[in-house]
């Protein structure tokens, strides 16, 4: 009976050995599962910040480009900026400058104003 006793603990042994076994697998395939959609998430979402900065990068540069040109071109004609709206009715000989009339006074329209005063200028050095 000694033997038919091992025997039978062995396979018990066994068979509870083998369920821990496919428990752990279970267990350790999902825990790969959810280890690798943690890292998706953290892969796009460092890629959309990857572009976030990129673009921010980017940006700056070109909007310094465009104020670096409007600078250069308001040093080169040593102009003014008028913000008072009569100016705009001055004939041009009556001028001493290039005169920029503001509409609200915030840098965007200070901005336009001075591309549209640029685009004035080609145009009309165009024509000339």
């Amino acid at each position: 009976m000694a033997y038919d006793e091992a025997k039978a603990k062995l396979i018990a042994f066994d068979t509870a050995r083998n369920q821990e076994l496919k428990r752990l697998q279970e267990e350790n395939a999902a825990l790969r599962a959810q280890l690798s959609a943690q890292v998706k998430e953290t892969a796009d979402s460092l890629h959309d910040d990857a572009v976030k900065l990129k673009e921010a990068a980017v940006q700056p540069a070109d909007a310094d480009a465009v104020d670096a040109k409007r600078y250069r071109w308001l040093k080169e004609r040593q102009a003014y900026v008028a913000v008072h709206p009569h100016y705009k009715d001055l004939p041009l000989h009556q001028r001493t400058g290039w005169t920029i009339r503001l509409v609200n006074g915030d840098s965007d329209s200070f901005d336009a104003a001075i591309d549209a005063a640029i685009a004035a200028q080609s145009t009309e050095g165009a024509k000339g």
